[in-house]
């Protein structure tokens, strides 16, 4: 299968051009049959040695923007499978993939700092109450101000 088609490449927007669009639009997706992975295109130019550079997000171990190149898929072979191009993918914006789980670790010293202010301020707000719920928006509360 070829993976970058003559019409694909008429499509793709340089590079750096989509910088001010909040949510590009998906030119091209790559996969990898046998694997979880993905490559969803947003913008590519062919750069001097003829290979294709593209920028777009991909989701492998972890999902994130960044720069990639054509032979790089075109190398990839898990018992002789290579990447291919989703024909069918349709019309999709970047930000319907970009939904990404933040793990956070707290030691527990930071943690009892941070359910300390929960409480406090559960206090301030209404008096002496132990309401789980609350107290746990709370901590979510304080540890986003904490990471900020």
């Amino acid at each position: 299968m070829k993976l970058l088609t003559k019409d694909i490449e008429k499509k793709l927007p340089a590079l750096y051009s989509q910088e001010e669009v909040s949510n590009p639009k998906i030119i091209v997706k790559f996969f990898h049959p046998l694997s979880d992975w993905s490559w969803y295109v947003t913008e590519g130019e062919k750069v001097e040695n003829g290979d294709w550079r593209f920028f777009g997000l991909v989701d492998g171990f972890e999902k994130e923007l960044g720069y990639f190149h054509l032979s790089q898929l075109e190398e990839v072979k898990v018992k002789g499978i290579g990447v291919e191009r989703d024909m069918y993918f349709g019309e999709h914006f970047l930000n319907e993939f970009r939904g990404t789980k933040i793990e956070i670790t707290i030691q527990a010293k930071e943690w009892n700092r941070l359910l300390a202010i929960a409480r406090e301020r559960q206090e301030t707000k209404e008096g002496v109450k132990d309401n789980t719920k609350t107290i746990k928006e709370e901590v979510e509360k304080a540890i986003g101000a904490y990471i900020n």
